[in-house]
């Protein structure tokens, strides 16, 4: 049940409201989502703590380690590259086969097959490229490492130890450009090595920024998440997103001219009893934020004005290429409601992550 795991684990850094607009499935025309949850929501939740939530600092520093990184990794778009039989060194280029381990399972998004990596970009975690230097193509290499803590592309793996099978495929060794003023001016567009590093260091500020608001997020609506409580589970909305992700293996399975049972037990690995547990758990889930989502925004009164929501969606459109907001909603048979609704939650977003506590780093 890959592809539903993954629409799930996603679910909170896009949005808890709109999962029709972001998947892009047909939603049902009798029950549109602009009614959803349109009725006392007491009754069916008992939400949790949302403000004043205690959570870990992110800590970060552009120290100059990280500015050589990136630098190199400029520098490598342009190398010369050439296919070499001796021993992986830090700078070259190898392609890797690699599937990673926790508690011997493989874990999703751990794996991948042909991947190119320049080795020494630190474009991986700690430990890995590292451990590729003095392989030949070919061998195949053990792994045992950690995440780092913490780990702000995923909080729940920080700190947590990996195994990874690394098999060479092939290695490439580059020559690097010079690094000049000329090299910068013809190749990024700026007069000087000092003006390049500091549109460098504004780039790396900019995603460290955006790395510390979902980690705050993350930490504060997993305490959400815990201290909530469902009474019940709404009948329409709960059938709606059931159906919504049913329907995509139902529909695989026909068009296969197979059986639900046939087709999961190819696909998916599993059994049909297994698929419906995880999918009414992950069901559940969804609901149960989708509920504490709209309560809060209800007892905040976190809305958006007509003026806010037409800057908002025209940003929104263009920045997942659309020219138009009706051709987003046209793509994606969604209706302004939705639209409008994906970006009150990202509002909500903005006042959960402001109203965090973040801990002191003092002792």
């Amino acid at each position: 049940m890959k592809q539903v795991s993954r629409i799930f684990s996603a679910v909170l850094a896009v949005t808890l409201a709109a999962a029709t607009l972001m998947t892009g499935c047909k939603k049902n025309e009798e029950t549109p989502s602009a009614k959803r949850y349109d009725y006392d929501l007491t009754q069916y939740i008992t939400l949790g703590q949302y403000k004043g939530v205690e959570v870990e600092p992110f800590a970060y520093e552009i120290t100059e380690e990280v500015v050589q990184q990136q630098i190199q990794l400029a520098l490598t778009n342009y190398a010369q590259v050439e296919k070499k039989t001796g021993a992986v060194e830090s700078g070259d280029q190898v392609n890797i086969d690699f599937t990673g381990y926790m508690d011997g399972q493989a874990f999703e998004g751990g794996s991948a097959t042909a991947y190119t990596l320049s080795v020494g970009s630190g474009s991986f975690i700690p430990g890995f490229e590292e451990g590729l230097i003095g392989a030949k193509e070919g061998d195949t290499v053990t792994l045992d490492i950690a995440f780092p803590d913490p780990y702000s592309v995923n909080p729940d793996l920080a700190g947590k130890p990996v195994q990874f099978e690394v098999k060479i495929n092939s290695v490439y060794g580059q020559t690097l450009p010079e690094y000049t003023d000329t090299f910068v001016k013809e190749y990024y567009g700026y007069a000087t090595t000092a003006e390049f590093e500091a549109a460098l260091c504004a780039s790396i500020q900019e995603q460290y920024d955006s790395n510390k608001w979902y980690y705050i997020l993350d930490q504060v609506w997993k305490q959400v998440m815990e201290t909530t409580e469902v009474i019940s589970y709404p009948e329409k909305e709960y059938n709606e997103i059931y159906n919504t992700y049913l329907e995509p293996y139902t529909t695989a399975a026909a068009n296969a001219n197979m059986t639900l049972a046939q087709f999961l037990e190819l696909s998916e690995d599993m059994t049909e009893s297994e698929f419906y547990a995880e999918l009414e758990a992950m069901v559940k889930d969804a609901v149960k934020e989708e509920l504490a989502g709209h309560q809060i925004c209800r007892l905040e009164n976190i809305t958006l004005s007509d003026a806010e929501y037409e800057e908002l969606a025209a940003a929104f459109a263009a920045e997942r290429g659309f020219d138009t907001v009706e051709e987003l909603l046209e793509y994606n048979q969604a209706s302004a409601e939705d639209l409008r609704q994906t970006l009150a939650f990202q509002k909500l977003f903005d006042f959960l992550v402001d109203n965090a506590v973040v801990k002191s780093t003092n002792p």
